[in-house]
C-alpha cells in the first residue's frame, strides 16, 4: 500500500476510507470564459464568476445578478455586454487572488505539499500552546 509507511493516523484514516459507503471526493478545477453570454444566454454567479472555494461566490452573485438586472432596465439589447463589462472589474482581482491562494491551498508539487503540511502542523501546534 502507497501510504503504509506514513505514520501519524494514517492507517486508521485509510481503513475509515476503505469502510466508508459515502465517499466523496472531487476535484479543484475553475474554467475561464472569454464570454459569459451567447446570443440570449448568459451565464450567472458561480456558472460566470466563482471564487467560492475561498467565499464570495454568493456576494458575488448577487452583485452579478443586480449588475444584470441594472443593465437589462437600461438597455436589454447590451445588457449582456455591459454587465459582463462591469461585472469582470469585480470578479478579476478576486480571481487573481484565488488563483494564488489556490497554489497554497492545493499545491500540484510533493515539495509545496510538504511546505503546506509543515506551515498547517505549525500554526496548529503555536495556537494549541497559545489556548
Amino acid at each position: 500500500m502507497a501510504y503504509a509507511d506514513a505514520g501519524w493516523r494514517v492507517p486508521e484514516l485509510l481503513d475509515r476510507l476503505v469502510a466508508a459507503d459515502d465517499l466523496y471526493f472531487d476535484a479543484v478545477s475553475e474554467v475561464r470564459l472569454d464570454s459569459w453570454s451567447r446570443g440570449r444566454v448568459a451565464l450567472l454567479g458561480d456558472a460566470a464568476s466563482c471564487v467560492s472555494l475561498f467565499g464570495d461566490g454568493s456576494s458575488l452573485a448577487m452583485a452579478g445578478a443586480s449588475t444584470l438586472a441594472a443593465a437589462l432596465a437600461a438597455d436589454p439589447s447590451h445588457a449582456f455586454a455591459a454587465y459582463e463589462s462591469t461585472h469582470r472589474k469585480l470578479v478579476a482581482p478576486k480571481q487573481r487572488r484565488v488563483g494564488r491562494a489556490a497554489g497554497l491551498l492545493v499545491p500540484k508539487t510533493r515539495l509545496g505539499l510538504a511546505t503546506r503540511d509543515l506551515a498547517a502542523r505549525s500554526v496548529s501546534a503555536f495556537r494549541q500552546r497559545a489556548a
